[in-house]
């Protein structure tokens, strides 16, 4: 009964190296800075992150020349784990659209304890890797900003 259909393309850019003006006047963060395939189903927690980083990492100013040192600090360690999770969510979408062949049946064979509910220890799909639930679910932004900030200003 469908007449027509819109293909809807999903969009990603390439996470910039910069996201704060020299000036110091405009900051990117979240989607603008950011986005990603839904893949890792991240993209939104990566913009929680930025929210607490950058919140975190204003707190920590006492006058003007600390919002330098505030937005160094909040790109340097926000950029590395944004392109970690933009590039894991870029695999994960090429590792669940593998055509039928070879490819997918390895991934199913090595996804096969997991589906049948026995125990595993790594897996293809990253959703349930328990290495890659520990790297995402278990990063402290606000935890590492101060740790940071306080090994930055001895």
């Amino acid at each position: 009964m469908v007449n027509k259909t819109l293909k809807w393309p999903i969009q990603q850019i390439k996470v910039p190296d910069v996201w704060a003006h020299p000036t110091t006047s405009f900051l990117l963060s979240g989607d603008a800075a950011h986005a990603m395939l839904p893949y890792m189903a991240l993209g939104a927690s990566m913009a929680v992150e930025d929210a607490a980083a950058l919140a975190e990492c204003l707190s920590f100013i006492t006058r003007k020349h600390d919002i330098h040192k505030a937005l160094k600090l909040f790109q340097d360690i926000r950029i590395p784990r944004v392109k970690h999770v933009h590039e894991a969510s870029v695999l994960h979408g090429t590792i669940l659209h593998f055509p039928d062949g070879p490819a997918q049946q390895a991934r199913d064979a090595a996804m096969r304890a997991e589906v049948e509910g026995k125990h595993f220890v790594e897996s293809p799909n990253q959703w349930s890797d328990p290495t890659m639930q520990v790297w995402c679910y278990s990063y402290d932004v606000v935890e590492e900003v101060r740790r940071e900030w306080a090994k930055r200003n001895r």
